[in-house]
């Protein structure tokens, strides 16, 4: 559980009518200690409302760190972590000037150990050794780096809408394309954005705005390593604001988003190993068998689900 807070600007005797509430969680660090994983990260909450007999509704945003050890047997320093973010629940409440939320975080978690491990391949000597051999095809991450991006744009409102305030918005990112470059990882895509717009128009009291903000950056990464690169992209903060225009002037909606863009190139082996061996003739052989712990591969799968829905 995640609290977060902030005033309420001119609440006072007012009563506050909570309309909607959202909330989105980040990872900012994360850690690998001796049998734990330390994962701390931010909530951003959002909320519309109406205060008093006001007919026109309010925003207000408010931001919480949180900080979370999870426990997991065999984790030692330096091990390779990734580490994800989601809420599952977000309640608002108003209590006496402050604009309260409640958010349930689940923090997900997975440790990649790498442990060496030696194959036999084959036998050298005079007497001649009869094997089987297995082919064996492991896969592995190389290497990893992540860089921060800022996007901003701007796009103009109609002057009929009389837009006055960013309620809302939700941010949906995709990776389109992921391309080795000289010196790392050239990706390119999009942020869709969704801004919820107060506006002055009677029996529209909002207005739903979709804009995509495209992006390409350049992810460090030595150029000897080698392997497929895969990607991906999460949302670490995300701001809006509308600009009112001169007089019978276009308002314009200001956006801005910040993306964490990571980048991890995995890497496989296949060789022939053998499985099993014995001797024609005189002489003995002994074998001593051990289970190899190995990763079959690295896959990640990206899809979206389109949907039609209403908002009254």
């Amino acid at each position: 559980p995640v609290q977060a807070e902030a005033p309420v600007p001119g609440a006072g005797r007012e009563s506050v009518e909570i309309a909607m509430e959202d909330a989105f969680a980040a990872v900012k660090d994360v850690e690998a200690q001796s049998g734990r994983v330390l994962v701390s990260g931010q909530v951003q909450c959002q909320a519309a409302y109406r205060l008093g007999e006001e007919n026109s509704p309010r925003a207000l945003t408010a931001r919480a760190s949180f900080e979370q050890a999870v426990d997991i047997e065999g984790v030692e320093p330096g091990m390779a972590v990734r580490a994800r973010a989601s809420t599952d629940h977000v309640e608002a409440a108003y209590d006496n000037g402050h604009m309260v939320f409640r958010v349930a975080v689940t923090v997900s978690v997975r440790v990649r150990s790498l442990t060496p491990v030696e194959a036999v391949t084959g036998f050298e000597g005079d007497t001649p050794v009869e094997t089987r051999l297995q082919r064996v095809e492991t896969g592995k991450t190389s290497a990893e780096n992540s860089e921060t991006v800022t996007l901003s744009d701007s796009v103009a409102l109609p002057t009929a809408l009389h837009a006055r305030v960013v309620l809302m918005q939700w941010a949906s990112p995709r990776v389109e394309s992921v391309e080795r470059d000289l010196g790392g990882v050239r990706l390119s895509g999009g942020v869709q954005i969704e801004s919820l717009v107060a506006s002055s128009v009677a029996g529209r009291p909002v207005a739903l705005v979709r804009y995509r903000l495209p992006f390409e950056a350049l992810v460090g990464m030595p150029d000897w390593v080698e392997g497929e690169a895969e990607a991906l992209a999460d949302v670490s903060a995300l701001s809006g604001e509308v600009e009112e225009g001169e007089q019978d002037g276009e308002a314009a909606l200001k956006m801005q988003c910040e993306l964490l863009l990571t980048v991890r190139m995995n890497a496989g082996t296949a060789l022939d190993v053998v499985s099993d061996a014995y001797i024609a003739g005189d002489g003995t052989l002994s074998l001593e068998r051990e289970e190899m712990a190995l990763c079959g591969a690295a896959e990640t799968v990206q899809a979206s689900v389109p949907f039609r829905g209403t908002l009254l």
